[in-house]
């Protein structure tokens, strides 16, 4: 005989899954990305639209994606052309890949920001992200520097003030 129960569930509830224990308020994420470079703020604001399982999460992951590969052009775009440019030039460049990281990291915040009251609302907790935000900005500083000796494109994308001294 078939089980004929049903389960009461609201469809934009979020269910229980993992990494649920593991969100933070998405402004750390983007204070994140403020601080270092886009892939570490990125990807942290995408695990968060995971762990989250929000109704969004699907358009958070392509915006955030779209930010890692978008600032990836812009790094190669600048570093191509570093030669070309005058050096008083290059650090007003610099802001269009700070603009799109930021850009791409707001639109995903917008997203989530909203749906963390809907998360926290049924039972959802919530983690601070102060020393991940810190460990993740110095980190990023770190592995940006030094990665940009072998590849500086790759150093951009983990800290985007690499080349400024």
């Amino acid at each position: 005989m078939a089980d004929t129960s049903s389960e009461y569930r609201i469809i934009d509830e979020p269910p229980g899954g993992i990494g649920r224990g593991m969100v933070v308020n998405p402004v750390w994420p983007l204070l994140a990305i403020a601080l270092s470079g886009a892939l570490p703020g990125l990807l942290w604001l995408a695990y968060n639209a995971y762990a989250m399982n929000s109704a969004t999460r699907s358009r958070e992951f392509i915006v955030a994606a779209s930010g890692i590969v978008g600032a990836a052009l812009i790094a190669g775009l600048l570093f191509g052309l570093r030669a070309s440019i005058p050096p008083q030039v290059f650090p007003y460049l610099l802001l269009l890949l700070i603009a799109w990281k930021m850009m791409a990291g707001y639109f995903v915040y917008l997203d989530q920001d909203r749906n963390l009251d809907l998360f926290q609302y049924y039972g959802g907790a919530v983690r601070r992200g102060l020393l991940p935000m810190i460990g993740i900005a110095f980190l990023g500083r770190v592995v940006g520097v030094n990665l940009a000796q072998v590849s500086p494109l790759l150093g951009m994308l983990f800290y985007d003030r690499v080349f400024l001294g």
